[in-house]
């Protein structure tokens, strides 16, 4: 193994890592806002709506943390994240009042 190697290497995980971490808090907190407004929207009590949020966010965290390092790079990872994030931001941004 190379030494320039080593660090492709390093600053591959590094980049998946923060993918995980950054990118996978900012999807989980724009599911987290966007699922119970449209649970609201649908007459469930919002209380409710939240709660099962959140419980299904800690999940589907994990799972994201998972996926990001399944990969085949880090910059597919971050693309996958955005990708996923845009719809649950554009819900919050039509349902939410004063968002927009």
């Amino acid at each position: 193994m190379k030494l320039g190697q080593t660090y492709q290497q390093n600053w591959s995980v590094a980049l998946r890592a923060a993918a995980a971490i950054v990118g996978g808090y900012i999807f989980i907190a724009m599911l987290t806002l966007a699922i119970p407004l449209v649970l609201a929207s649908a007459g469930i009590e919002l209380a409710q709506s939240i709660f099962l949020t959140i419980i299904f966010g800690f999940v589907l965290y994990v799972a994201i943390i998972m996926a990001v390092f399944h990969a085949s790079s880090a910059a597919r990872a971050w693309t996958y994240l955005v990708i996923a994030s845009v719809p649950p931001a554009v819900i919050v941004a039509f349902l939410l009042p004063g968002a927009v």
